[in-house]
């Protein structure tokens, strides 16, 4: 279980092979509460809120949203433990460099 301090939930174990599992970054959560970008964000979060998507949080994610105003840190503790999957900082990067590859191979 994560700290108080920064946002609490429990790794979870949950493998339901019909939800799609997806990585956002922090600033999806910062978009939330921004009238520019709230338009796509809150139905998006919601749809974590629900079941519908698990939320795969990193601990890199964990460790920005600590400078982020209280409300955005709040916003992660709004997703069900049984709809969130922590990934260790290492997990986050392998996603990040396979997403770059993957950009770069539709450019060529």
């Amino acid at each position: 279980m994560h700290s108080e301090k920064s946002c609490t939930f429990a790794v979870s174990n949950y493998s339901d092979l019909d939800m799609e599992r997806i990585y956002i970054d922090t600033s999806v959560f910062g978009g939330y509460f921004e009238t520019e970008f709230e338009q796509w964000t809150k139905p998006f979060i919601e749809k974590f809120v629900i079941g519908e998507y698990k939320l795969l949080y990193s601990q890199l994610t964990e460790l920005e949203l600590q400078r982020a105003p209280r409300r955005v840190r709040n916003l992660v503790t709004s997703v069900p433990v049984e709809h969130l999957e922590f990934l260790p900082v290492t997990a986050a990067d392998n996603l990040a460099n396979l997403y770059r590859k993957t950009l770069l191979d539709k450019q060529v």
